[in-house]
């Protein structure tokens, strides 16, 4: 009987052997289908198997483990410092293709560079500045999604803001106001924070961000908001002008160019008149040194002057001098297209359209006619392309070319379809952009002078 007893727990003891031995291979990663393996971890695993827990325990020793831990380290460093060269050096190369103009896929190969210097070091730098780019040349949606990687990296409250203001100006450019306003109203509090430290670094910036945030009221239809910041905004660049003219002044003729616009739709013509001006007297200056940016400018003041004084319509000499102004800007732009057309081409067709309204109501309607064609093919394609930030311009150009067939040159047919196709191509932007739901009315009212009535005509294609 007492062998029977021993020889039964000698039994049980060997199955708590064997079970301590299944836990511990489960619980250890010396054991299972994803272990490594290296000298050491198969003399420990050897060690264990044989029941010498102590020496398993003693093959790992730890000051070998810290020498090799150190080891690691050094060379972890080492990659890290080699990953931070070569995306410099990748960012560089992304920089000086995106210069060589006459390489006709410039773009795409620089676009590639970025995002590999991304890709190799995921910092702040290289995800902000493939974001910069891909903004700057019209690709909203991947840009953005640079710049919330970017936002991960921040190292301080100013690389936060600067963040805020480019990604409102996304959001601006895909009629997000909202989203927008957002953006840039946390830019603005943490450079005004930023400022009352260090004021000659950061209030440049709180005007640039009053100064965006008064285009998004002006876009908003709140005037008389957009031009109590633009006034702010102005009043802190004319200072800083004046001890850097030449670093601040083109950013006074921005502000001057911005309010002029909000003075047009409000009728004060004088005073718009009196800003532009001055603003293109300023940009003309700075034109002189042929700089990309500041021909640019030049085009966009140039082309919101010509706006002015089309609206002078009994006056046919500031009808002339419109149309050489447009022609002017348009010239500028098309050079400029000819070198980036990713980033000028939506200008292009922003002065075309404006240019055919002028000669529209001029009754010249060859030109006419040829403008809006031009205009329209360019936009359509671009709406095509990135439909967030240019369904809305294409949708205006229809309209005005649906007019024209009202007006100018009568087409029912035609003017019927276009209004037709502007407020489908508005319709997506109703709640937030005050132009979708003026061009939605206008296209009301085409159909109304034709003696159509489009809802009804909506509705039964609805049902159909």
């Amino acid at each position: 009987r007492f062998e029977e007893e021993l020889g039964g727990l000698c039994y049980f003891v060997c199955v708590l052997h064997n079970a301590k031995i299944r836990y511990f291979k489960s619980e250890l990663v010396l054991y299972g289908k994803k272990a490594v393996n290296s000298p050491r971890l198969q003399l420990a695993r050897t060690l264990f198997e044989k029941g010498d827990l102590e020496g398993a325990n003693r093959v790992l020793d730890p000051d070998e483990l810290e020498r090799d831990k150190t080891i690691i380290e050094k060379a972890e460093a080492f990659l890290d410092q080699k990953r931070q060269i070569l995306a410099q050096e990748y960012l560089t190369k992304a920089k000086l293709v995106s210069l060589d103009k006459s390489n006709p896929i410039w773009f795409p190969e620089a676009t590639r560079y970025y995002v590999i210097a991304a890709d190799i070091d995921e910092s702040y730098k290289t995800c902000f500045l493939a974001a910069q780019f891909l903004q700057k040349n019209n690709h909203h949606s991947i840009s953005l999604s640079y710049y919330e990687k970017a936002i991960r990296y921040v190292s301080d409250a100013s690389q936060r803001a600067n963040i805020h203001i480019n990604i409102a100006g996304l959001y601006s450019s895909m009629h997000q106001f909202g989203q927008a306003k957002k953006e840039l109203n946390d830019a603005l509090n943490k450079y005004q924070t930023l400022a009352t430290e260090k004021p000659k670094t950061y209030l440049p910036h709180v005007a640039t961000t009053l100064n965006n945030l008064a285009n998004l009221d002006s876009s908003t239809q709140q005037p008389e908001l957009a031009i109590q910041k633009f006034g702010m905004a102005l009043e802190i660049r004319r200072k800083l002008a004046e001890e850097g003219p030449e670093t601040y002044l083109p950013d006074v003729a921005d502000t001057l160019n911005n309010l002029a616009l909000v003075h047009i739709d409000m009728n004060q013509f004088e005073l718009a008149e009196i800003e532009l001006v001055e603003s293109l007297g300023i940009r003309r200056r700075l034109a002189e040194s042929t700089q990309e940016d500041n021909l640019s400018a030049t085009a966009d003041t140039l082309n919101n002057l010509a706006i002015l004084h089309s609206k002078f319509y009994d006056d046919p000499d500031k009808l002339e001098q419109a149309e050489e102004e447009f022609s002017e800007s348009l010239n500028i732009r098309r050079i400029l297209a000819a070198v980036n057309i990713q980033a000028y081409l939506p200008s292009v067709a922003d002065t075309l359209n404006n240019l055919a309204s002028l000669h529209s109501y001029m009754n010249q309607l060859g030109k006419t006619e040829k403008e809006f064609d031009e205009a329209l093919t360019i936009r359509r394609m671009l709406a095509k392309q990135n439909p967030s930030a240019f369904q809305l311009d294409f949708a205006s150009t229809l309209i005005n070319v649906s007019i024209f067939h009202m007006q100018s040159f009568p087409n029912k047919e035609k003017s019927l379809d276009y209004s037709l196709q502007a407020l489908l191509n508005a319709l997506p932007y109703h709640e937030e952009a005050p132009p979708s739901r003026k061009i939605g009315q206008v296209a009301i009212q085409i159909w109304q002078h034709w003696g159509e009535d489009l809802q009804k005509y909506l509705d039964e294609k609805q049902e159909e």
